[in-house]
């Protein structure tokens, strides 16, 4: 764990890093994108949530994104209007919603997993690294924007007749999208509080949008993420290296982990010790293993179930 990958930019700090990429180094967050761009921002934040998850530093992976950086000034920008808003604004409005969604969701993952039910250190890690998950936002705020963001998207698929097709599938995946995170965060606002019935309703509606989920649209747009970010996160404390999976191996797992929370929400039907100790030995018995997360809300639904009952 404290090995040094020398000359690789993201671990080794004495690294002189001549970035001479003007748009990496002024990345502007207010400014406005195409949604193709916007569609791979969204599918690459889901890759660097599934590297998180499954082990490796929060500054590593989410943090790389720029505008994780300036979530006080997104979380204060007003939302565009339905009537006099362009498409362009439409689009940002999306996406700062999707940014605060996406944070929202770690910290209810991080507050899962810092009660330590699991003990792997090498399968989570905890550390914040200083870094600012947006607590203090509501959890009601943001449904509120996720909402009224999905309402821009239906209001300029239903009253703009000059839409081409291109664009009319563009803004019909940015809704899956915006769909998925909020059933997501959802869910887990619902598993904190052990309402494993509504969890499962919002998790069930995940795994038909992943089995829609049109993943073609995306146009690279790497400036909205910088690796180098986290040599100045971590000098004191090198990271292990990370090496990012592809966007449909990372949704393959989503979809895996989605997959786990629904079972762990039906244990509550088993009539018997039986038939839960066969369920806990098939669970354990998978491959790839189950993640972190899932095992730890396994273990937090069974302590919750033993004491009610």
């Amino acid at each position: 764990m404290g090995a040094i990958v020398v000359m690789d930019p993201r671990m080794d700090t004495g690294m002189n890093v001549n970035n001479n990429n003007d748009e990496q180094q002024s990345f502007d967050i207010d400014k406005r994108l195409s949604g193709k761009q916007t569609l791979n921002i969204m599918d690459q934040l889901v890759v660097r949530e599934m590297a998180w998850i499954s082990g490796h530093s929060l500054s590593q992976t989410v943090f790389t994104c720029i505008y994780f950086h300036h979530v006080q000034k997104l979380s204060q920008l007003p939302m565009p209007t339905l009537s006099n808003s362009s498409a362009e604004d439409t689009i940002y409005g999306v996406l700062k919603a999707y940014i605060l969604a996406t944070l929202k969701c770690c910290h209810y993952i991080f507050m899962e997993m810092s009660q330590g039910n699991v003990y792997e250190e090498e399968d989570f890690t905890t550390n914040l690294f200083g870094l600012s998950l947006n607590d203090q936002q509501r959890s009601v705020t943001i449904f509120n924007d996720l909402d009224f963001s999905l309402q821009l998207l239906n209001h300029r698929l239903s009253h703009c007749g000059d839409i081409t097709e291109e664009d009319r599938q563009i803004f019909i995946a940015l809704q899956k999208r915006v769909e998925l995170r909020k059933s997501f965060l959802l869910s887990l606002v619902h598993l904190s509080q052990y309402s494993l019935s509504e969890a499962k309703k919002e998790l069930e509606k995940m795994m038909i949008i992943l089995d829609n989920l049109d993943l073609s649209l995306g146009e690279d747009y790497p400036y909205a993420f910088d690796a180098n970010i986290n040599r100045k996160l971590t000098s004191q404390t090198p990271p292990r290296p990370v090496e990012l999976v592809s966007v449909e191996q990372s949704y393959k797992e989503f979809k895996a982990m989605i997959e786990r929370l629904i079972s762990i929400c039906d244990v509550t039907e088993f009539s018997s010790v039986t038939s839960l100790m066969n369920y806990f030995i098939a669970f354990g018995s998978r491959r790839p293993y189950p993640d972190a997360f899932s095992r730890s809300k396994l273990n937090v639904n069974m302590v919750y179930i033993s004491r009610q009952s």
